[in-house]
């Protein structure tokens, strides 16, 4: 079963402390529940969550109900959204979330959060030297002439991030970037939900009209 709490743009401001009142019971009508707990998590989609302002609950519920079969995807714009309302408090959400989905951002510091979060990388530098040298000589035996060329090759390592922040701001519509536990930094194709073969049958396309 789906429930979806859907409100205009235009009221999302001044109907924020019911749509948070609603989200907060629900949580905690999920979570004292525990003895029942469900054979699939209940997966809460908080799409423009910086949008419902500061919400403690939510704070908390990143690193505990994942224990009360309960998954929480919060959707903000950037980084920036999330330390406005929890100061230093934001990186709590990404410090305990078991997935991250980045679609890009021109955000600085959320661009440079994630060139941090994918690491570096070991690049070889290959270079080749040339020297030639001419030599002549004159005596009583007559004059000559040599010449001599020597070829030096140095190979170097050094660590190169696997993504710039101007690259990560630059990135294609198309991509995202997914971060999962004990994994490695993958980039992955986004696919609109009008594009899959399984959901567009499922709602209606406002994309054409």
């Amino acid at each position: 079963m789906t429930i979806y709490l859907v409100l205009p743009a235009d009221r999302l401001h001044p109907f924020a402390r019911w749509l948070r009142l609603l989200i907060q019971q629900a949580i905690t009508v999920n979570a004292r529940n525990i003895a029942e707990k469900p054979e699939n998590p209940v997966l809460f989609i908080l799409d423009e969550m910086a949008a419902l302002g500061k919400l403690s609950m939510i704070e908390q519920a990143y690193g505990l109900m994942a224990g009360f079969g309960i998954q929480l995807w919060g959707i903000v714009q950037d980084f920036s959204q999330l330390e406005s309302l929890y100061g230093k408090g934001w990186q709590s959400f990404v410090a305990n979330t078991g997935m991250i989905n980045y679609f890009g951002s021109t955000d600085r510091m959320t661009a440079e959060y994630f060139s941090a979060l994918c690491g570096e990388t070991t690049v070889w530098n290959l270079s080749s030297a040339i020297s030639k040298a001419f030599g002549t000589s004159s005596g009583s035996g007559g004059a000559g002439s040599s010449t001599s060329i020597t070829t030096t090759d140095t190979r170097g390592a050094s660590q190169r991030k696997l993504a710039y922040p101007d690259e990560l701001m630059r990135m294609h519509e198309n991509k995202q970037l997914v971060f999962i536990d004990n994994m490695h930094p993958m980039i992955a194709t986004k696919t609109p939900w009008f594009e899959d073969k399984t959901l567009k049958h499922k709602g209606v396309n406002l994309h054409d009209a």
